[in-house]
């Protein structure tokens, strides 16, 4: 019998064996999606670019990854309000999602466009969210308050260190393709490895505990309009529009950063995948240093402590080239990013009441992702301008460019962290010295 205390002890105080067991068995299912996002999700970009795709391309394939994660997380929610078992649903989520890999490599192979792959995964990626706010609600009636930020920081940081793993191992294994000419084989090979992997997640999440769904007439009424039109009317609706802004300004050069890499600075796969998985461990490994810190502190003072630095991270990629340095900037932004990501949930999970949350959570996905979009595209838009117009300022590029770009406006949107309030009390911190873990 799986016995949840052999796997996380600090769960001991969950009175219900069943909640404990579920929350070990749902660490166990975000190793399995990790494999499956190192192996092949992680080289989605180099696969399109691989098959020929353009700088705005690869942004608007991130931005449409944003766009179709928040329409199926208002999708899912709405299954949940009429009923639909949110394991059920994680599980068919899961099913479609693994498929889909198999599916986007042999199609975009056969017709050899980058158009055709980008349109899969985003196709893959609805299906895979439609289980989204169902298993959010789902998880957070099972962790206590005063564990979340604890229990996700472990999560986290497995799920770091399993990605590390398979993006170093899918890595080297590209570069050993690339230098005996069948790149396109070792693309399959990961993309169904992915499947295969994926698929296990059903195993686990069948065997989980899922509670009923507390449901209130309330709750069934809340409509997007309502929700929209809140936003500045209320302290989490101006958390809402400062996260939005953040969004806006991160997600800007995340895909120019891959190309930048790849096409700019002619790095090999190997040194692409340490790189891009410094930042994606560093984000997972250094959570368990935030949880604590926001549990005690509170998430607003942690998301702005955190986000204040962030315009730092983007003009390392403005001024440094040596893919070794870029590492060290990677593992900085990771760090941060792992404060930003931990507090913002947190502090909705904090503001909303649990039979809200599945509609709220799709509602503020849905916002935030449209933010994501808008940073993706406008990002693409203008090196794709700057680069036709073969425009350039004291030496830098279109890209580098970009990157300045989203660095002045990440500072900007800093003064929007002053609109909106913690919603539960915490300590004060007296010196740096409380900031400590």
């Amino acid at each position: 019998m799986f016995r949840a205390k052999h796997l996380l002890g600090f769960l001991e105080p969950v009175a219900d064996l069943q909640a404990r067991r579920t929350l070990a068995l749902s660490v166990l299912d975000g190793a399995i999606w990790a494999l499956m996002f190192g192996l092949a999700e992680n080289y989605l970009v180099p696969f399109v670019l691989f098959f020929g795709a353009t700088v705005f391309q690869v942004s608007l394939l991130q931005g449409l990854a944003q766009l179709t994660t928040g329409a199926s997380q208002l999708a899912g929610s709405v299954l949940v309000q009429r009923g639909a078992s949110r394991r059920r649903l994680a599980m068919g989520a899961v099913t479609v999602q693994a498929v889909m890999w198999v599916v986007t490599f042999v199609a975009t192979l056969v017709t050899g466009s980058a158009w055709v792959g980008i349109g899969l995964y985003c196709f893959g990626l609805f299906f895979a969210n439609l289980g989204g706010p169902g298993w959010v609600s789902w998880m957070t009636e099972l962790v206590p308050a005063d564990l979340r930020g604890h229990y996700w920081s472990y999560r986290n940081r497995l799920i770091g260190f399993v990605q590390l793993a398979a993006i170093l191992a899918a890595g080297w294994f590209l570069d050993l393709a690339k230098g005996q000419h069948w790149e396109s084989v070792a693309y399959g090979v990961l993309f169904s490895v992915a499947t295969v992997i994926r698929l296990g997640s059903i195993v686990v999440l069948r065997i989980q505990h899922e509670p009923e769904l507390p449901r209130t007439e309330d709750s069934r009424q809340m409509t997007f309009f309502a929700f929209l039109r809140d936003l500045p009317r209320t302290n989490f609706g101006r958390f809402v529009l400062y996260y939005m802004a953040l969004n806006f300004a991160l997600v800007m050069i995340y895909p120019l950063m891959q190309v930048h890499l790849l096409k700019n600075l002619g790095v090999t796969y190997e040194q692409y995948s340490w790189v891009t998985m410094v930042f994606t461990v560093a984000t997972s490994v250094f959570l368990p240093y935030w949880g604590p810190l926001a549990d005690r502190f509170g998430n607003r003072r942690i998301l702005l402590v955190s986000a204040a630095f962030l315009p730092l991270i983007a003009l390392g990629w403005v001024f440094i080239t040596d893919w070794r340095l870029l590492i060290v900037v990677q593992l900085l932004g990771g760090f941060l990013a792992g404060g930003v990501m931990l507090s913002a949930n947190n502090f909705v999970f904090d503001a909303i009441a649990p039979e809200h949350l599945p509609k709220t959570w799709a509602y503020y996905t849905v916002v935030t992702m449209l933010a994501s979009f808008a940073g993706s595209v406008v990002g693409g838009a203008v090196a794709e301008y700057l680069g036709n117009e073969k425009i350039s300022w004291w030496g830098m590029g279109p890209l580098p460019l970009v990157f300045l770009l989203t660095s002045l406006l990440r500072l900007l949107f800093l003064f929007l962290g002053r609109t909106f309030v913690e919603v539960r009390p915490v300590s004060h911190p007296q010196g740096w010295r409380s900031w400590l873990p």
